[in-house]
Formats: structure tokens, C-alpha cells, sequence
């Protein structure tokens, strides 16, 4: 079973394991810093659900490429002891701030590794310096997002149909 929230040996509250780690902190809080160095590790989706704040409410946005293939968060894991015997995988995202064309919905989205760069990601001897260079954000070009039903809000009513579109894809344009 894997969990969300980086669950690293050491942590005594696991209510307290971040699900989401800045990139420009990887290396400086030791929370992070042994994972980022020798455990990455890629989520695969088709999107990330972000809410936008306005007079009526929030307004939750699907972002994800505009050709609709899939992104590969970038992530971080590691393996927690609960028992003798008993062990759990957990991660975290890897977060960078977003382009300025998303910055109307989110200030931060998890960063994309490419895929032509997925086996250098994920080998462990890639130096962390060189890691650091997919951690940026996505060109906006790459992205776009498109209003869903707040029906995602509804913990009773999560079913695929929530991510369909309610309006048109926002796509970047120079």
C-alpha cells in the first residue's frame, strides 16, 4: 500500500508527513534531502485539480496537457516500518511555482518530468544537481485547464465524470 504524504523512518506524528515538498527546499530540509537524492519516483495522471477563488465559490479547473497525454509528476518516496514485517511506501510531490498563464488559478503545480528524461529521473545515481533541471515550471505552451463540475467537492459523488469539461480548455496563446 502506498501513502500519500512522505513518511520518512524518524516521523513520530504521521498526521505531519507533507504531501507536497518545494523544489527549493529539497536539499536544505532533511525531511527531503535523502529522498531527493537517492528515492524519485514519477505519479502518472492525466491532470491535477486545482480551485480558483471567486465571488461564488471556488471553481475547481482541471489542468493537464492541452494534447490530453498523460504528465509524469515528479515525486519523492520512501519506506516506512510500521511493524517488524510491515512496511509502507510513501511519497510526496514535488512542487515549483507555476507559469504565469496558470497563475490565475494556482501559484504552485507539481513539477513534469519529460519523458525523455524519465530514466535519468529515476536512476539513483543521477547527481541531485542534475535531477534540479526538470524541476521548473511547465512550459505553458504544455499546459491548458478547463472548468469541471464542483460535484468533485462532493466526497459522495466522486466518479469519472467530475473531470468533463463544464467550458472551453484555457490554453496559452502568445
Amino acid at each position: 500500500m502506498t501513502l500519500l504524504g512522505l513518511t520518512p523512518e524518524w516521523l513520530e506524528v504521521l498526521d505531519h508527513a507533507p504531501h507536497c515538498a518545494r523544489a527549493e527546499s529539497l536539499e536544505s530540509r532533511p525531511m527531503f534531502r535523502e529522498a531527493f537524492a537517492t528515492r524519485r519516483c514519477v505519479v502518472p495522471v492525466t491532470g491535477v485539480f486545482v480551485w480558483q477563488q471567486s465571488v461564488r465559490g471556488k471553481q475547481p479547473y482541471l489542468v493537464t496537457q492541452t494534447e490530453r497525454a498523460p504528465l509524469l509528476l515528479a515525486g519523492l518516496w520512501t519506506r516506512y516500518h510500521q511493524a517488524p514485517g510491515a512496511e509502507r511506501d510513501s511519497f510526496a510531490l514535488i512542487t515549483v511555482p507555476t507559469s504565469t498563464f496558470l497563475g490565475a488559478l494556482t501559484d504552485r503545480l507539481p513539477a513534469i518530468i519529460p519523458l525523455a528524461a524519465l530514466d535519468t529521473w529515476l536512476t539513483e545515481e543521477t547527481p541531485a544537481i542534475k535531477a534540479r533541471e526538470w524541476l521548473a515550471p511547465a512550459p505553458p505552451e504544455l499546459l491548458g485547464a478547463f472548468p469541471v463540475s464542483k460535484r468533485i467537492n462532493d466526497p459522495a459523488r466522486q466518479d469519472w465524470a467530475c473531470a468533463y469539461p463544464t467550458g472551453p480548455m484555457q490554453v496559452w496563446s502568445t
